[in-house]
């Protein structure tokens, strides 16, 4: 009896199979099966579901945070692929629509963000061996970052014991000459100028041209430094900001300021100020 349930087991773990599997979960990743059709371009490796969560704008219905892994043939790269769909176990839609806002849910939700995002080099204000820590994904040239930035420093000064922020750099493409900006902000830091991320939000940039060396210019000017085109476009330099970039991916992070408070995303981006004894 014992080598039948093994050979049992087998056979399912063979055809993919759980004897576990939640059904509603089976059939998200069955619909991201057919949705992938076989290409000549790249392989599918993997379809994994990174977490489920309840919604309570939709009774019912559990957004589903998937995972696509493929192999782009070409140039024998591995990519990843995230994305959310909601489903109640009957029907399956790609996004819901507030009807006072218009604006989509799904722009509204990420993954929680984990210990990797917190490294010394994205540490800006406070200590790393802080109790609490504040995580944010912003862009210079976005008017509500200009607001919540500044503040977000200022508040883990003052509370620098208990609060930890980290800074990513996420520079939307809506924001022309943004790119520009924070390549010469990573330079700043690596050369060891002290609160550049707070100078250049106190700063508040508006751009009269955005190509990248009347940006740069700006930036020289406001922050008394002297760099040109090739010292802020280096390898290294791009590097980090892709990396930044993938690092709001992985976690489907869309827009800015995107505040974490202890892993979980604060949508009010206040919540911090209320947890000071």
């Amino acid at each position: 009896m014992k080598s039948l349930t093994l050979k049992l087991l087998t056979i399912l773990v063979a055809l993919n199979i759980s004897l576990w599997a939640n059904p509603e979960e089976e059939k998200v990743l069955s619909f991201f099966k057919n949705a992938i059709a076989a290409s000549a371009d790249y392989e599918l490796k993997k379809i994994e579901i990174l977490k489920k969560e309840p919604l309570e704008e939709a009774k019912g219905f559990h957004a589903y945070f998937v995972k696509i892994d493929l192999t782009l043939k070409a140039k024998k790269k591995d990519i990843s692929i995230s994305d959310i769909v909601f489903t109640n176990g009957e029907v399956l839609t790609k996004d819901f629509l507030y009807l006072e806002t218009k604006k989509s849910m799904k722009n509204s939700l990420t993954l929680d963000v984990d210990a990797s995002f917190y490294d010394k080099a994205h540490l800006i204000e406070g200590s790393i061996e802080a109790k609490n820590k504040l995580l944010v994904f912003s862009d210079p040239l976005c008017p509500s970052c200009m607001e919540v930035i500044p503040e977000l420093i200022h508040f883990t000064k003052e509370n620098s014991k208990d609060f930890a922020l980290y800074y990513y750099n996420f520079p939307l493409s809506i924001h022309k000459g943004a790119d520009t900006l924070v390549k010469a902000m990573i330079k700043a830091k690596q050369d060891g100028l002290k609160d550049i991320t707070l100078k250049v939000y106190e700063e508040v940039f508006e751009l009269e041209k955005t190509d990248e060396q009347s940006v740069l210019d700006t930036f020289n000017k406001a922050m008394g430094t002297k760099y040109t085109l090739v010292q802020i476009d280096t390898k290294e330099i791009r590097a980090i900001l892709e990396q930044d970039i993938q690092k709001a991916k992985d976690i489907l992070v869309k827009g800015t300021p995107t505040l974490f408070i202890n892993g979980k995303r604060d949508m009010s981006k206040k919540a911090y100020k209320d947890m000071v004894k």
